[in-house]
């Protein structure tokens, strides 16, 4: 049992890599295309069925018009987007002309705060062409130019935070400004500036500039690795084939695979783990996760979370495990491998769900399929990763994925069409503009348990397979979200760790969240997961986003309107709203507190059976 469960791992590490990097910690994120799109490397949807920029476009329902944004939004195709690297030298002269007019006291208030203004939006077209070319280094992560583009700039615009939280301060502190900054940005805006205070200083800038060449480093290892066998070089998608034909053969190579990679981004983590822990010192926090808390503006601390995840190991591992394995050994646990999901067909069944189940939705899924706002296309050069990100320049979204034709691809077009959604309906973007990442996950994590509802439609005789596995994958979320914030919190608390101490760790880890008997885990898995390298402290986001993701499809079964209207209100959320008073406010429980893992556990438990 144990030994056949081992190539779950697999797809979980697939999964893993599939959780979204968005919000706050991707505000790196988006794209150009120039000479690609002639050349067809766009990456846009190259199937031989109907494109997706071919399927019909429904029209919302009459009576159902969504809430849209409050600009005039423009239509721009994504072909039609430019990188131009930023005149960042033109915002510094800015920043300090106004610094030296607001000395000299000789500018009225209301010009400074108009001149403050063009400053933010000169950032943000900065920060938009930062993401530009993150997404142009994630089609291809050998590329160097654009891996140096997206690491100058995202250093240089680390440095720029710094004398805008300077010059911020200064307007709000100044007796003539002040009053018009208030008027003018609010209280939310003033204290997010003054947190961020504390969370930057010139003295972590070179490692922070070496942390980013590490991380993209990372990324271009996970992107080509391949295992050398005998001889032999093996990728994990050659290896995994073999799980069908040579088991005992897959396993070996399976794991000699991740001791090798371990290896290698091993030794980057080393460095990577020293650098975060000397900025956290640097700034004066105790370790580097109770920085990284800091810096995602959660409203929940280290020590809240650990009696998390003791209380997900007492509540939840036994369900998963009891579900895991009675899906193995009583379902067809390969029905699924056998589901096609070919993607024109798929969007189109999505906007006729869609269309019924949220009109805002459908709305932003034909915006993004009139202006090719997404990529799908499969190449080894792509980033490991599925994210979506916001253009501000174009007032647009993106989604980054590859799509397999499976149920993974499908399930991961929902969860990124939920984020998309959000940015498109009200993004809240901007320096020092606050949306925790917890929150925008329940954007992607709650629109996939609430079309569960329709998975009829979209998958046919594969639904019962869908919903039974959506479950577990939202449980999966939860304990393996949990999992990978106590790995790290454990190694940020203690530097110093060697290589075989964190697998160690991992392996201890994985025993008691209930991985190690499942899957047979080895303890060097944790390096196949990119958030680890490049968004620390992110994992447990997926966590406490997925638990009231959750007690949402709870509700739906009890009150499927309840469950709807709640969704939504989270969803068309204000700026600078917490986790924990938003939920709470929408009629869900308290996601951080033990006593909702019983209540979960206990509710999906009934569900499920009835």
């Amino acid at each position: 049992m144990k030994k056949m469960m081992k190539k779950w791992i697999a797809i979980l590490l697939v999964v893993a890599m599939a959780l979204s990097s968005t919000g706050c910690v991707g505000v790196y994120l988006a794209m150009e295309l120039a000479d690609r799109v002639e050349n067809g490397e766009d990456g846009r949807l190259a199937l031989e069925e109907p494109a997706c920029t071919e399927t019909p476009i429904l029209a919302v329902p009459d009576g159902q018009v969504s809430q849209s944004p409050a600009f005039a939004r423009q239509e721009i195709n994504f072909s039609d987007m430019e990188y131009v690297h930023p005149d960042t030298d033109a915002i510094y002269a800015a920043i300090d002309a106004l610094e030296a007019d607001l000395q000299a006291g000789e500018t009225d208030s209301e010009t400074l705060i108009a001149r403050y203004n063009e400053i933010l939006d000169m950032y943000s077209a900065a920060d938009s062409q930062l993401s530009l070319a993150y997404v142009l280094y994630a089609f291809d992560v050998t590329d160097s130019y654009f891996q140096d583009e997206y690491n100058d700039l995202t250093v240089t615009l680390t440095d720029m935070d710094l004398a805008l939280t300077d010059l911020s301060i200064a307007l709000f502190e100044d007796e003539d400004s002040a009053e018009g900054m208030d008027q003018s940005f609010g209280e939310d805006f003033e204290a997010t500036v003054y947190a961020g205070e504390k969370l930057n200083s010139p003295e972590i800038q070179d490692d922070f500039e070496q942390e980013q060449r590490l991380t993209t480093e990372y990324d271009t290892l996970l992107t080509t690795f391949a295992l050398e066998d005998g001889g032999n070089t093996y990728t994990m998608e050659e290896i995994s084939a073999l799980s069908a034909t040579d088991y005992d053969e897959y396993v070996r190579l399976f794991d000699a695979y991740y001791a090798q990679l371990n290896e290698k981004a091993g030794a980057l983590f080393l460095k990577l783990a020293a650098l975060r822990n000397r900025i956290s010192e640097t700034l004066d926090y105790d370790n580097y996760a109770e920085y990284q808390y800091a810096c995602y503006g959660r409203d929940y601390s280290l020590d809240e979370i650990r009696s998390l995840h003791a209380a997900v190991k007492e509540y939840l591992v036994p369900l998963y495990s009891e579900l895991l394995i009675d899906a193995y050994i009583n379902g067809d646990s390969d029905t699924l491998s056998k589901m096609q999901v070919p993607l024109g067909n798929f969007m189109n069944k999505l906007q006729v769900a869609l269309s019924d189940f949220s009109p805002e939705t459908l709305e932003a899924l034909n915006f993004m399929l009139r202006n090719d706002l997404y990529t799908t296309t499969v190449s080894e050069k792509k980033m490991e990763s599925n994210f979506t990100t916001y253009f501000s320049s174009y007032e647009s979204p993106f989604i980054f994925t590859q799509w397999q034709d499976d149920s993974w691809s499908a399930s991961t077009m929902m969860h990124e069409l939920g984020h998309f959604t959000n940015y498109y309906l009200n993004p809240n973007c901007g320096w020092s503009v606050s949306d925790p990442l917890d929150l925008a996950e329940i954007d992607s994590q709650g629109l996939e348990m609430l079309l569960v509802s329709y998975y009829g439609d979209l998958f046919g005789g594969y639904a019962d397979a869908m919903r039974e596995q959506k479950i577990l994958d939202g449980l999966y979320s939860v304990i393996s979200g949990c999992m990978e914030d106590e790995f790290q919190q454990e190694v940020y608390r203690n530097p110093g760790m060697t290589l075989e101490e964190m697998n160690e760790l991992y392996l201890r880890l994985a025993g008691e969240y209930g991985f190690g008997e499942l899957y047979d885990y080895v303890g060097t898995e944790w390096v196949a997961i990119p958030h680890t390298f490049q968004s620390p402290m992110y994992y447990i986001s997926y966590a406490v986003s997925m638990i009231p993701a959750l007690e949402l499809y709870v509700l739906l079964q009890e009150d499927a309107d309840a469950a709807s209207e709640a969704y939504h209100a989270i969803l068309r959320r204000p700026a600078y709203s917490e986790l924990r008073t938003i939920t709470q406010e929408n009629g869900l429980h308290d996601p951080i507190a033990p006593a909702t893992i019983r209540y979960l556990a206990d509710r999906l438990r009934a569900a499920l059976d009835d």
